[in-house]
């Protein structure tokens, strides 16, 4: 499942990624900003075995997903309660045996009726309400968790990890001439409550090797920490643990460095003092992303690119990211675009004396004051659904850095240089 978003509870207003170059030795590479997100962002897809029932004979095997699976400890849940008037979703923490789900109505539920249950399964609360087991998409799971601040909503995240157009091998796919071992690393910053963390987390672990089944099950079972900068990490780990951890962590491909976990970095604006470093960071080639709220602000940072010819990036695109609405965080969180309503429903039948009027007698029928109402046909009800929020929105600006010694007259034209007169 996916891990909580109480890791990154810091917001920051400027979104910055970079991809950290691995011949330039900075700050970035010797921080140790490791995260478990390589054992709980996997989604892996596998076929059951089908087993012979001497029960019932069966002529074909069938054969399902795994996402229609048996609920274990610590797993995350999405819960639909029903309701007296309309259903209610509750995003579970990790379940835990011998503790409650506090749900709506002053209801809640046992850990013990939701472990061992089938995904889809229902259950009853202690007040006699039906409750639906559903896994949570990562969508759902961004939108409906508890959180300090605003995330970067799924649609945003997808096209921002779109952009960085990560396509990485996976362990001994191919053999690359160039690579002196180095693991790819992402860097970012700013991004709030770990929405957009997730989204790159899931597009990096293809190319990690496999995490062994017991720091698998290390990951999801240990508390988290309390102080960070204490612990070292964010669980609670003891000394052979984080021996284990660490083992893992040295044969990582593809590294996701963040610096959202300390509160001490929230809040600062991608000014020169930072931008400067980030930059110095980046190898040829490398995509750098720029998000913010107003499009004046992307302006002033193309201001010091210009002016900093050292600097060598070059805007290649801005975007402005659609506006939409969601309703529920359920089902239309994470594609973005318009979500319409459509359905087919019988229309109820027109009461006595309205529309068509019947002829006494007519077709040899008699009127006997008790004539069948005819039924009327399905039609197709089509219209836009309307939200109760609104999410997304901002500005996206695409830099490529170029080598050392590139002139900007030698650098394509692009949205950043100056027009002529």
């Amino acid at each position: 499942m996916y891990p909580s978003l109480r890791l990154l509870q810091q917001a920051i207003l400027v979104v910055c990624m970079v991809t950290v170059d691995r011949r330039q030795p900075t700050k970035f590479r010797t921080r140790n900003f490791g995260t478990p997100w390589t054992a709980t962002a996997q989604a892996m897809l596998a076929l059951r075995s089908c087993r012979a029932s001497s029960k019932l004979a069966r002529s074909t095997c069938q054969r399902s997903s795994s996402s229609y699976r048996t609920v274990k400890e610590f797993d995350v849940v999405f819960l639909r309660q029903q309701g007296v008037k309309f259903p209610k979703w509750h995003l579970t923490a990790p379940i835990r045996r011998d503790s409650r789900v506090r749900l709506s109505y002053g209801a809640s539920v046992a850990a013990s009726d939701l472990l061992g249950k089938q995904i889809l399964e229902r259950t009853v609360d202690d007040k006699g309400n039906a409750v639906a087991i559903h896994e949570p998409t990562l969508a759902s799971y961004i939108v409906n968790s508890d959180r300090a601040a605003t995330p970067i909503y799924p649609s945003d995240a997808e096209t921002i990890v779109s952009l960085l157009d990560l396509n990485l091998t996976r362990p001994g796919e191919e053999a690359d001439e160039d690579d002196d071992g180095a693991p790819f690393e992402v860097f970012e910053a700013g991004t709030g409550m770990g929405s957009l963390s997730l989204h790159i987390a899931r597009a990096l672990h293809a190319a990690n090797p496999p995490v062994p089944a017991a720091l698998r099950h290390l990951l999801r079972s240990s508390p988290l920490a309390r102080s960070v900068a204490a612990s070292g990490g964010v669980l609670e780990l003891s000394a052979g643990d984080a021996a284990l951890l660490s083992s893992y962590r040295s044969s990582r491909r593809a590294v996701l460095q963040t610096l959202d976990r300390s509160g001490k970095h929230a809040g600062p604006s991608l000014r020169a003092r930072h931008a400067a470093a980030l930059v110095r960071a980046l190898h040829p080639n490398a995509v750098l992303v720029v998000f913010s709220p107003s499009v004046s602000q992307i302006a002033e940072f193309q201001a010091w690119a210009l002016e900093s010819e050292g600097a060598g990036l070059q805007l290649e695109k801005v975007l402005e990211l659609p506006t939409t609405s969601t309703a529920d965080g359920v089902r239309d969180g994470g594609c973005g675009g318009r979500h319409w309503d459509v359905k087919i429903v019988k229309p109820k039948p027109a009461p006595p004396g309205e529309g068509e009027e019947t002829l006494p007698g007519a077709d040899g029928a008699e009127d006997d004051g008790s004539a069948a109402v005819e039924e009327r046909e399905p039609v197709v009800v089509m219209r836009p659904k309307v939200g109760g929020r609104v999410a997304g929105g901002g500005f996206i600006a695409v830099y490529r850095k170029w080598p050392a010694g590139t002139s900007r007259q030698q650098q394509p034209e692009g949205l950043g240089t100056e027009a002529e007169a």
